[in-house]
Parts: C-alpha cells; sequence; structure tokens
C-alpha cells in the first residue's frame, strides 16, 4: 500500500509572509519521510548531525516505538526543501504534574532513556531555517492537545532573532563551553598553552604519572567498539560505586549510541578514543562530530591512586588530537563542571524554549510552591536569599556529559 504526503497544512507565519507550505506525514508513513529527508538533504551543504537522517533514523530505531512522532515537511511550490521530526513527549512531569508536551527534533524521551539532545537543529537552507522553525511552533501552538511546546537544545545563535523577543515563552539559556582549535592552531601554539597555570601544571603531572602511554583513535567500526565496550564498563563501574545507575543503564540509550558507531565512525561523525599505559586503559572517551565542531558527550575512566585527575587528562589528550586533525572547536556541552572550566577557553549558548498553556493545574502548584517557600523563609527566621524555587517551566534537559566530572 502506498503512503501520499498529507495536503499542506494552510499556514503561514505570523507576519502573514511565509514562502513555505507545510506538509505532516504521520509514524506509519516512516519510510516516504526518511526517503524525503534523504532527498532534501542531498540538495544540501548541511553537516549538523543531529538533524541528519542517519542520526534521525538510527534514534527511531530505538526510541520510535516509545515516542509518538510525526514528520513535518516544508515545501515551496509543491517542492520539498525542509524537514523536522516531531514528537510527543512520555514521562514528562513538572513536579507531580504529567505534561502533554510537543518535541522539534530527536527530544520527549523520559529522563533515564533521554539522549539529551544538544545543538539540535532541523534540516533546511541557512535561509530558509528561520521560517521553517517559526511554522513548525505556529502549527503546534494552533493544536490543542499540549501544555507545554518545547525547543529543546538549539545553539542559541540559531534562534534568538526569531524568540528573544517573544514574551510568551520561557527561554532557558545555558552555557556551553568550548576549546577553541582553530584559534590555537592559527597561533601555532600547542593547546596547554591555552589553559591556566593550575591546570597545565595538572596535566604536565598527570602524563608523567601515567608514563609511557598509547592513544587510540578508532578507524574501524571493530576498533571503535572495543574502546565503546571499555568505556561503558569503566562509567558504570565509577557511577555505581557512588550509587548512581550511570547513564548506561539506559537499555535504549546504550544500544542507540552502540548503533551508531557503525554509521557514524566510517564517515567521520562519531569519535572513540582510548588511553592506555602500561597498567591497562586510563580512559575512554566518546564524542560526536557536528560540521567542525567535537562535542565531548561522554566519558569513562578508572580510578587509579597513581594518575591524579585521569578525566581531565584525556579530555586534553583527545583535545591536543582534534586539534591536530583540524577541527575548529571542542566542545564541553552544557553543565557546569570542574573539568569543563579548567579546559575551556571560550563558551556559548544552548537554548531551550518553552511555550505553556496557563492552566489552573499550573496556577495551583505555583500557589502551593510559592506558599511552602514563604514557610521556609519564616521558619529559618531568613531574608529571601537564592533558595526561591522557580515557577516557571524549566525542562531537566541537563546534558549528561555532566558524568564527566
Amino acid at each position: 500500500m502506498s503512503t501520499t504526503m498529507a495536503s499542506p497544512t494552510p499556514l503561514t507565519s505570523r507576519d502573514g509572509n511565509s514562502s513555505l507550505s507545510l506538509s505532516l506525514l504521520d509514524a506509519s508513513a516512516r519510510s516516504k519521510a526518511i526517503e524525503l529527508w534523504k532527498q532534501i538533504e542531498s540538495t544540501l551543504s548541511c553537516r549538523r548531525l543531529m538533524c541528519s537522517s542517519v542520526w534521525t533514523e538510527t534514534w527511531l530505531d530505538h526510541y520510535g516505538s516509545k515516542i509518538p512522532h510525526s514528520f513535518a515537511v516544508g515545501t515551496r511550490q509543491g517542492t520539498p526543501i525542509a524537514v523536522a521530526l516531531l514528537t510527543r513527549g512520555v514521562g514528562q512531569f513538572d513536579g507531580p504534574l504529567k505534561l502533554k508536551t510537543w518535541h522539534v527534533g530527536t527530544a520527549g524521551e523520559s529522563d533515564d532513556d533521554s539522549v539529551c539532545v544538544e545543538f539540535n537543529s532541523i534540516l533546511a537552507s541557512d535561509d530558509d531555517q528561520s521560517e521553517f522553525l517559526r511554522l513548525l511552533v505556529d502549527w503546534m501552538q494552533a493544536r490543542s492537545d499540549w501544555d507545554e511546546i518545547r525547543l529543546d537544545g538549539f545553539a542559541w545563535t540559531d534562534v534568538s532573532n526569531l524568540f528573544e523577543e517573544d514574551s510568551t515563552c520561557t527561554i532557558i539559556r545555558k552555557a556551553s563551553r568550548y576549546f577553541d582549535l582553530k584559534e590555537a592552531r592559527d597561533s601555532a601554539m600547542e593547546p596547554i598553552n591555552k589553559l591556566g597555570g593550575s591546570t597545565r601544571s595538572g596535566i604536565r603531572r598527570g602524563l608523567k604519572q601515567m608514563g609511557r602511554h598509547v592513544l587510540e583513535w578508532a578507524e574501524t567500526t571493530q576498533q571503535a567498539e572495543s574502546i565503546f565496550q571499555d568505556l561503558v564498563k569503566l562509567h558504570q563501574v565509577r557511577w555505581n560505586a557512588v550509587g548512581k545507575p550511570g547513564v548506561y543503564a539506559s537499555r535504549p540509550f546504550r544500544d542507540f549510541h552502540f548503533d551508531l558507531i557503525s554509521k557514524l565512525v566510517p564517515k567521520g561523525q562519531m569519535i572513540l578514543f582510548r588511553v592506555s599505559n602500561s597498567h591497562g586503559v586510563v580512559g575512554c572517551s566518546q564524542s560526536l562530530v557536528d560540521a567542525e565542531r567535537v562535542l565531548g558527550y561522554q566519558g569513562g575512566w578508572g580510578v587509579n591512586p597513581e594518575i591524579s585527575s585521569p578525566g581531565l587528562l584525556v579530555d586534553y589528550l583527545l583535545i591536543a588530537e582534534c586539534q591536530k586533525r583540524g577541527f575548529a572547536k571542542y566542545d564541553f556541552l552544557a553543565g557546569e563542571t570542574a573539568t569543563k572550566q579548567r579546559l575551556s577557553t571560550h563558551s556559548s549558548d544552548l537554548a531551550w524554549i518553552v511555550w505553556r498553556k496557563p492552566r489552573w493545574k499550573f496556577a495551583l502548584l505555583n500557589g502551593l510552591r510559592s506558599l511552602r517557600t514563604k514557610m521556609r523563609r519564616r521558619d529559618s527566621h531568613q531574608q529571601p536569599t537564592d533558595r526561591t524555587e522557580s515557577t516557571s517551566p524549566s525542562p531537566t534537559h541537563e546534558s549528561k556529559i555532566e558524568g564527566k566530572a
């Protein structure tokens, strides 16, 4: 049975000047949608990973049966020129309240299973990005089946022109620290010389403690899978030791990334990196490649009393290797840790943008939160401080890279 695209939705952007029409394909039309996705992809020079067909299709392989979804296609004069995945959130809550949420891109999973997408994007030309994204938000807002609409982990520079002045949404901006590889390379500087004095001393001390070592940058799927297995083991042991499950306790999360290895490593879009010495594996790192930017996604390392700060050491050695290989930036993603602060030279912002419907249940919840805060202040006999709880929507999409602290 053939699947056809739904008729274009009669929707234009808020200023009434949109030249795009929006068409929707439901989940049952996945094959047709991915075919269109690849067709549009072939006409663009876009190298963004999170809106690529391979990332999206692999995510659907592991999450599509759990997360309701559809495909939005932007057409101009009957020709498809833009596409995005729309999802309905599962297991989304604000306190005790279950939320009906819409998301753009590979998002909407429960927190335990989430890939925590960052540098999210839609597949469209630079000229059509803003218009298509505005059209998507308008379409979701016109529906009645939502409590919140969320744009998760978009680069602030990609969306600021659209939503900075939008008073109907809450914008949560998070710093994403990075090391500017191109700047150091253009200055003919070793990465270590761009860092602070105590960090330089820590790295040199760690290198001396580690002694002779071997660096592996996976060039084959087999090698990458071997490094990934070591990474998972080291990561889980470390976090289980402090009473936490570790991100790879999630089967969908682990299987999604393992499946990506054979698809992304041969194309140079995923990096599996391992550092070993005479005593065995010191640590491993998994990174994703988004255009010329390396995204430091996950890491794992053992507890070795002979090597201080093995995580810092592994990350630094990867940064140095990325500089040699011509990448522009090594990005640590959102969230603050000591390692990110020590190894970064610059920072940009990622944005989580939320539209929330004014419902009585939210007003009641915010009222109860406000009352609890007042009671705490009264009981402590203290002036209001930063303990005040926010009553605005605050999605819990903190990057799993926080585990690299």
